[in-house]
C-alpha cells in the first residue's frame, strides 16, 4: 500500500509544475502594465514642464511663436523615449491644461431651473 507521501508528491509536483509559470504570467504583465502606466505620467508630467517652459520662452521673446511645437516635440523625444504620436497627444493635453489655468476656457455650470 502507497503512503500519502508517493501519492501526494506527484499531485503537488504536478500542481507546481501548472500553477509556476500561469502565476509568473500573471505577474509579468502586472509589472508590465504598472511600469508602461507610470512612463506615461512620468512622460505627461514631463511634457507639461516642457510646454509651460516654451510657453514663457515664447512670452519673453526668446523663442518665435511657429518653433514651439517642434522644440516641444523634440525635447520630447530626448527626454521620454516615447514615439512622435504619443508625444503630440500628450503636446496637446498640456496645452489645454495650461489654457484651462490660465482661465482661457470657461466652464460655467449650466443655470439651475428656478
Amino acid at each position: 500500500m502507497q503512503t500519502y507521501a508517493d501519492v501526494l508528491g506527484p499531485i503537488l509536483d504536478g500542481l507546481i509544475r501548472i500553477l509556476i509559470p500561469i502565476v509568473s504570467g500573471i505577474l509579468i504583465n502586472f509589472l508590465v502594465k504598472r511600469i508602461g502606466r507610470e512612463k506615461l505620467l512620468l512622460a505627461k508630467e514631463i511634457m507639461g514642464g516642457v510646454v509651460a517652459a516654451l510657453e514663457q520662452q515664447y512670452r519673453s521673446g526668446e523663442i518665435p511663436k511657429d518653433d514651439r511645437f517642434a522644440l516641444a516635440v523634440e525635447q520630447g523625444l530626448k527626454r521620454t523615449g516615447l514615439s512622435e504620436e504619443q508625444l503630440i497627444q500628450l503636446i496637446k493635453e498640456a496645452v489645454f491644461s495650461m489654457n484651462v489655468q490660465m482661465g482661457k476656457y470657461d466652464y460655467a455650470k449650466p443655470s439651475q431651473p428656478v
